[in-house]
């Protein structure tokens, strides 16, 4: 954050933090009692869905992907900060994400850090941290554990509802033709 902003922001009494990458999958982690995020198609929706982090995402054929979430969530495990592992969850097999010590230790640091300050989005939008961390456990015990056709619908119904976080997500053009493929295909193949 720029010595300017850092100025202007502290005359008005808000002590403001940046979140990098890492801290936004931290936090996710940690929300909700630690519990594991169960798919990182899970990870991915839920960022997708939550317009505050700046990650890039493409939309694939049946669900959304952000190259730079998937290293991050790699790089965490890579320094033991983030366990994978595959489990039985519901009666199919999924691979399960979940902090280990050390990361727990990091989240909560991180986590007590963002309850007591203001958070700088994109370089200009302010919120208050523990209110991020109300929103990400919301979508967290929303989306969590959804089968990938589930998290699909919860997208496309997104788009043909016009939800404002999708113009944020997706080019005008893409949102246009995404609406038009997706009332095609209402009756033969989602709803």
């Amino acid at each position: 954050m720029s010595d300017w902003k850092r100025g202007v922001l502290g005359k008005l009494g808000l002590d403001c933090m940046e979140l990098t990458p890492e801290d936004w999958v931290l936090a996710l982690l940690y929300v909700d009692g630690k519990s594991r995020l169960m798919g990182e198609a899970s990870l991915h929706t839920i960022f997708f869905l939550y317009p505050y982090p700046s990650f890039k995402f493409t939309t694939l054929l049946v669900t959304v992907y952000s190259e730079e979430l998937h290293r991050v969530l790699n790089d965490l495990i890579n320094r033991g900060l983030v366990r994978k592992k595959i489990e039985y969850v519901n009666g199919r097999l999924v691979v399960t994400y979940f902090l280990t010590e050390r990361g727990s230790a990091a989240a909560a640091g991180l986590v007590n850090e963002m309850t007591r300050r203001w958070v700088m989005l994109d370089g200009f939008i302010v919120r208050e941290g523990r209110r991020i961390l109300e929103e990400l456990e919301s979508l967290k015990r929303t989306y969590n554990g959804r089968s990938p056709r589930m998290l699909l619908k919860v997208i496309l119904d997104k788009i043909r509802n016009e939800e404002p976080a999708m113009g944020l997500r997706l080019e005008e053009g893409a949102l246009t033709y995404l609406k038009a493929l997706i009332q095609g295909m209402e009756r033969d193949f989602f709803y």
